[in-house]
């Protein structure tokens, strides 16, 4: 509750991340919603994960996610035209790791029930402006 699960027998703490954005990831015309999650177990890692949360006639269902990694910052997320794509700061060769440095932008688009990663750069681009957006 409260956009976060504790699972204290497994050392586990899940948090939704403030970023998300809304629109269309699939052939419907329903909005759907891309979201952060933040994992963490005890160790020194913090795993962030991308997750498609599409609207169906039952409600939201978490239909997809991928990894972004550990440790990584978020800066935000789109959805345009059916595509994802994620704003955040990578590990570059000599970063520590509490400290990613690398502006990166990782696109994605939902094919057969899963994301598929489209597009990589290792220049940060603005967020495209699209339906829905919010960071």
């Amino acid at each position: 509750h409260n956009g976060s699960y504790i699972d204290e027998a497994r050392r586990m703490h899940i948090n939704l991340l403030g970023k998300m954005a809304y629109g269309r990831v699939n052939d419907d015309d329903s909005e759907d919603a891309v979201v952060v999650l933040v994992t963490s177990s005890g160790g020194s890692g913090t795993f962030y994960d991308l997750a498609v949360v599409e609207s169906t006639p039952r409600g939201p269902v978490n239909t997809a996610s991928t990894s972004l990694g550990d440790r990584v910052r978020v800066d935000s997320l789109s959805v345009k035209d059916g595509y994802i794509q994620a704003y955040l700061l990578l590990h570059a060769p000599d970063d520590p790791l509490c400290c990613p440095t690398l502006p990166t932008t990782l696109s994605y688009r939902m094919q057969g029930g899963r994301l598929i990663r489209t597009d990589s750069s290792d220049t940060m681009h603005p967020p495209v402006q699209a339906d829905g957006l919010r960071t």
